[in-house]
């Protein structure tokens, strides 16, 4: 007997990319995924730095599933981030950023006026600060690797001592390419590339873990530079108290499923922050 297997249909009906308004004018690139059938619907949004055009396929989190269960599902670049305008400040942005996005996700004809959110590590952060700069549509956070005590305890320092492999890898591997290319001019890329090349190459030695090496040199592209004046910031710096979202739960006042792992660099925070949520809830 011959057995044909039928190809599974696409839960996705519709694909846009349309841009959502932050309150200065800057324009933020989101990807809409519309189920089958007659809307309005809930909405499912993301919000992160790494590009969400590949969100579909290496999203920790099966999209097409979201939508296939009836969700508008919206996946956004950051501001200063691949399809988004701006300039990108970590972290600093995202409160005012956050809560615009879900009042205009939460405002589209496609959406029910319901919008939940999800993420791992940058983008559990964006959940939180969309919340904290006041978005009553947004009903439900499920954020994964959740660096809940801000910087401090397992990103750029651990017991007060600066982390300087993930300040490397997530300012030199993950965010500095895209800022490369969105350089004003040939010659500014090409000589950031060069920096580039050369922090590349200090990382593959241990040149860069030699306490001060970059900033001896100076020779490191701009964003690792940021990510390394971060970590002589003093660790009651407005910056670092800002990201602080265990001391500002007061605010949180919707669902939140944290999701966390052995090996999560952010485990001791997010287990942290499910204390203080569970006591608050009691």
């Amino acid at each position: 007997m011959h057995v044909t297997s039928r190809p599974t249909p696409d839960p996705v009906a519709e694909r846009r990319e349309v841009t959502c308004p932050a309150r200065d004018g800057t324009r933020l690139r989101t990807l809409l995924l519309l189920p089958h059938g007659t809307g309005p619907w809930p909405a499912l949004l993301t919000r992160h730095p790494y590009d969400v055009t590949h969100e579909e396929d290496d999203g920790y989190l099966d999209v097409r599933r979201l939508v296939a269960a009836g969700y508008l599902v919206a996946l956004q670049d950051v501001r200063g981030r691949f399809g988004s305008e701006g300039v990108l400040d970590p972290c600093a942005q995202e409160e005012a950023d956050g809560a615009d996005a879900v009042a205009w996700l939460a405002a589209r004809p496609e959406c029910d006026g319901t919008v939940g959110m999800w993420g791992a590590s940058y983008a559990s952060d964006t959940q939180f600060a969309a919340l904290l700069g006041g978005a009553p549509a947004l009903r439900a956070l499920a954020p994964a690797m959740t660096p809940a005590l801000s910087a401090l305890d397992g990103f750029r320092f651990r017991g007060g001592v600066p982390e300087l492999g993930s300040t490397l890898a997530w300012t030199h591997h993950a965010i500095a390419p895209d800022a490369i290319t969105r350089l004003p001019s040939a010659r500014e890329r090409e000589a950031e590339r060069r920096r580039h090349e050369a922090t590349g190459r200090a990382i593959a030695t241990g040149e860069a873990y030699r306490a001060g090496a970059l900033h001896e040199r100076r020779d490191a592209e701009g964003i690792v530079r940021w990510g390394l004046d971060r970590l002589r910031e003093p660790l009651d710096s407005p910056r670092h108290r800002a990201g602080k979202i265990v001391d500002r739960l007061d605010a949180v006042d919707v669902p939140v499923l944290l999701t966390g792992g052995w090996f999560d660099v952010f485990l001791g925070p997010t287990l942290e922050l499910y204390r203080r949520l569970r006591r608050r809830a009691r």
